[in-house]
């Protein structure tokens, strides 16, 4: 199997997928609001935490 495959299969498990369509939901909810500010918080904490996920799964692959 492809590292790569591997990896977003990792990556898209149940519970992260469940954890990312809540912080979508709750994205959206911020937008809709009208503020911004929430909104660009929770999309910088989104992308880090997906970061955070990809390191410690390409960690996994190294160690």
């Amino acid at each position: 199997m492809p590292i790569h495959r591997l990896l977003f299969e990792s990556f898209y498990e149940d519970e992260r997928l469940n954890t990312a369509n809540a912080d979508h939901r709750a994205l959206l909810a911020l937008i809709v609001a009208g503020d911004a500010d929430g909104a660009e918080r929770a999309m910088r904490k989104h992308i880090g935490d997906g970061f955070e996920t990809l390191a410690r799964i390409e960690d996994e692959f190294y160690s």
